[in-house]
């Protein structure tokens, strides 16, 4: 099981995350998961089930994974495709397509979205540098080493995860909710 501290500077409350990933088989996932914070009365959960697989063309692959997410008695699902280019071996650039059965941004239903990551090293330290945009303009930047990771939409806001126990390369994201 991977569980996190986490802070969220816009509700500026502490909690605890865990979250545990079950593999069905190479490219399928059930995850079983919840979040509890100080000041909010019930804590939330969810239940994910994803197909991840890869479609190449011509030696050109690209990842495709279909979710389904339940959480606070919603159901939704979601499928998204991402190409990653690597730059070097510490650079990466990816692009991303998703649909949803909920609203992504205004009105929207589809979103694409383009980002960058870059590994490097302090000391004995490897840390992952990145960023994402969509085609709103929304960005959000992303600092992880193994334990710590912080994310911001470079509007003030930010959200900081400790990782306290991890069994899974997921407690790895650079980008997290």
């Amino acid at each position: 099981m991977d569980t996190f501290l986490i802070f969220d500077s816009t509700s500026q409350r502490f909690g605890v995350a865990a979250e545990h990933i079950y593999d069905v088989n190479d490219n399928t996932k059930l995850r079983f998961g919840g979040k509890v914070r100080h000041g909010e009365s019930d804590p939330s959960g969810y239940v994910v089930a994803e197909y991840d697989f890869t479609v190449s063309k011509e030696d050109f692959p690209i990842n495709v994974r279909a979710r389904a997410i339940c959480r606070n008695n919603q159901c939704t699902g979601d499928i998204r495709a991402k190409k990653k280019f690597e730059v070097d071996e510490d650079t990466s650039l990816f692009f991303l397509a998703k649909a949803s059965t909920q609203e992504l941004t205004k009105g929207s239903y589809i979103i694409g979205k383009a980002g960058v990551t870059r590994d490097f090293r302090l000391g004995e330290d490897t840390f992952r540098l990145g960023a994402i945009c969509d085609q709103d303009g929304n960005c959000r930047g992303a600092l992880r080493n193994q334990a710590l990771g912080i994310n911001t939409n470079f509007k003030g806001d930010w959200n900081l995860r400790l990782v306290i126990s991890k069994r899974s390369k997921e407690a790895d994201k650079l980008f997290f909710d």
